[in-house]
């Protein structure tokens, strides 16, 4: 794979689920989320517990984050919202990866077109 391509000269680290697999072996540095491997169809559990790991040593998640979660949670759903059909995610650049997963969340977790 292209992990053991890059060879000694770049430093490898990997943030990972499971550590018993040919990639942790391969890498320098493992972070290990142990807690979110999954082995079902919809895996969201990993990729935002590794999303949140990434922001937080970046200093880009803040207590500000939890609480605009909760009062989200909190808020009544739009009207007329659940009654929605198709859905569309948008990414330019690097998010284009993260409109493409948010969408497949959306095919897999609740059966609806994106």
């Amino acid at each position: 794979g292209l992990l053991g391509k890059i060879g000694d000269t770049t430093r490898r680290t990997v943030v990972i689920g499971d550590p018993d697999t040919p990639m942790a072996a391969m890498a320098d540095d493992t972070i290990v989320l142990e807690f979110a491997d999954e082995k079902s169809v919809v895996q969201t559990r990993f990729a935002t517990s590794a999303l949140t790991l990434l922001r937080a040593h970046l200093g880009l998640h803040t207590d500000a984050v939890v609480e605009d979660a909760q009062v989200a949670l909190a808020e009544p759903l739009p009207t007329g919202l659940v009654e929605c059909s198709q859905f569309t995610f948008l990414g330019q650049g690097w998010s284009v990866g993260l409109a493409n997963e948010a969408a497949l969340k959306m095919r897999e977790a609740a059966l609806a077109w994106t």
